[in-house]
């Protein structure tokens, strides 16, 4: 979920999104079978900044940009080392994979747009 600095959800942010890592699809809802589930508040310009120039998700942790829920209450050790560790170092093609994926031109530009955000929310880092 796309917040503001206050973490509530904004009104031009990415509302929420599933990802079901047993078949890497995008639900849209959550599985009705048991699951690992982990939900995460993050200030709009440093997600997407991280998203669209393909920074490892520590940057979501170290400032404290972000809040999570997880269910059960335990650390998932392969999730956070694929995003921390494991993540290509080069910027992710979000034109064509969002054109493979068929989403509209309103999508595309959504996603691959300047974040709308102070740049006082981005970390000092990026």
């Amino acid at each position: 979920v796309e917040t503001g600095e206050d973490f509530e959800p904004i009104s031009n942010g990415c509302s929420s999104f599933f990802v079901d890592f047993l078949d890497l699809s995008y639900p849209e809802e959550r599985p009705c079978r048991e699951h690992y589930f982990l939900e995460m508040k993050t200030r709009i310009g440093v997600f997407r900044e991280i998203m669209k120039f393909g920074y490892l998700w520590d940057n979501l942790t170290y400032g404290f940009q972000c809040r999570l829920v997880r269910e059960p209450d335990i650390y998932h050790f392969k999730f956070w080392t694929h995003v921390q560790n494991l993540l290509p170092e080069t910027p992710p093609d979000w034109k064509g994979f969002l054109s493979r994926k068929g989403w509209t031109r309103e999508k595309i530009d959504w996603a691959t747009s300047e974040p709308q955000t102070p740049q006082s929310m981005l970390p000092k880092d990026i």
